[in-house]
Order: structure tokens, then sequence, then C-alpha cells
């Protein structure tokens, strides 16, 4: 299973972030290129990529998206991502 999520400044209803209008595409590559290191080095948790490259690894959503708003704004184009 592939849980992609990207920060827009806000949760709906069940806290999940609210996907933005961003290109995340060099974010979503650099995950699927480097899945199984990742696995080894991440898994359950929640990975924010920026700019193709690992800037954390949270045990929290929220964590990992307060980082990522902290660090690049909330218009910046982090990817939050639950490494299962």
């Amino acid at each position: 299973m592939i849980n992609w999520h990207a920060w827009q400044g806000g949760f709906n209803n069940v806290g999940v972030g609210l996907m933005a209008e961003k290109d995340l595409s060099a974010n979503i590559a650099f995950v699927k290129e480097n899945r199984d290191r990742l696995l080894q080095e991440h898994k359950n948790k929640f990975l924010l990529v920026f700019d193709g490259e690992i800037v954390g690894s949270f045990d929290t959503y929220d964590k990992a998206a307060s980082e990522g708003v902290r660090l690049y704004g909330l218009d910046g184009p982090f990817l939050v991502h639950h490494l299962l």
C-alpha cells in the first residue's frame, strides 16, 4: 500500500492532510526508486521528503507535516509519505 500526502495547511475530519495542488513528482519518484533501502531504515515511519531528499523520519503524520510547514511554509512542495 502506498500513501501519498501533501500538506495544505489543514486537516479534514479524519486527520488526514488535504492533498495540495503541487508538483511532487521528484519527491514521489525518489521514494519509489529508493523504497527497498528506505524500508530497511524507516519502516512504519512518516517520511518528510523535499526536493528528492529525506528531511526527516517521524512517528506521526502530524509531526512530519508540522516540520514540513515550519521548514517550507504552507505552500512548500514537500511530501509526507507513510512508509509501510
